[in-house]
């Protein structure tokens, strides 16, 4: 950040600011590496700083570093804490990018970029509390400040916001492609937590699936090994050369 065109105070006040604001980053970076994720605070003080002219997009791999740093140094003291990872080269070039993103939203002259996420924050917990099916908080907020940068001039919408923080259906996702999906999901939960009700849910589905003409999904290893079997064979003709000889 440069602070040559500042008065000697207002440099030392900025100064002061981007130090706390290097202590933060330290700080939630530590907080991330013990599983709860401060991503999405980091990216909110981003904006705040970069509105504030503190930093600029040349601090993104400084800001990031510090937050790598936080990271670093809670995995070293606590051999219980686990590193988000995103130690090596290529990791560490696209979280800077993303850091980039929030600093480049809060730098629009036009745009009082808090406020565009502030809306976004609240969107998510609304959506948080239905059906829909949202990216993670940090992820979305990073669409959001993508979205943003590209119309520099409006603030987006709360329609535009739940756009891009909200997940699309597949186009082409079936009614029986859902179906199979939550068999899956059961057969797994009746295998951990073999119960009366997590068997009958499992059974449900596979019903289901065969009312409605579909194939049950191979689960077991046996199961997959015959399935993968059959579905060569049936590649090759072979089915259909004996069920032609069966129907002579």
């Amino acid at each position: 950040m440069n602070t040559q065109n500042t008065t000697p105070d207002a440099g030392d006040n900025i100064k002061t600011l981007i130090a706390e604001l290097k202590t933060k980053m330290r700080s939630l970076g530590a907080v991330d590496a013990k599983g709860s994720s401060s991503r999405p605070e980091a990216a909110l003080r981003l904006v705040d700083a970069a509105f504030e002219g503190l930093v600029d997009e040349s601090d993104a791999a400084d800001m990031f570093g510090e937050y790598a740093t936080g990271v670093a140094k809670a995995a070293a003291m606590n051999p219980l804490v686990t590193s988000q990872g995103n130690g090596d080269q290529n990791s560490s070039k696209q979280q800077v990018s993303k850091f980039r993103q929030f600093i480049k939203v809060g730098m629009l002259p036009q745009i009082d970029a808090r406020d565009t996420m502030a809306r976004a924050v609240k969107i998510c917990k609304d959506l948080d509390a239905t059906e829909a099916r949202t990216y993670s908080r940090f992820d979305a907020l990073l669409n959001v400040a993508r979205e943003q940068v590209k119309t520099s001039d409006t603030s987006l919408t709360d329609e535009q916001i739940i756009g891009v923080v909200t997940k699309a259906e597949s186009a082409d996702k079936t009614t029986l492609d859902r179906i199979i999906a939550a068999y899956k999901a059961a057969y797994k939960l009746a295998t951990d937590l073999p119960t009366a009700r997590t068997e009958a849910a499992r059974d449900a589905y596979r019903d289901e699936i065969i009312a409605m003409d579909g194939d049950v999904p191979p689960m077991t290893k046996e199961e997959k090994a015959e399935h993968a079997f059959m579905s060569q064979a049936a590649a090759r003709g072979y089915f259909q050369g004996h069920l032609r000889l069966a129907a002579e």
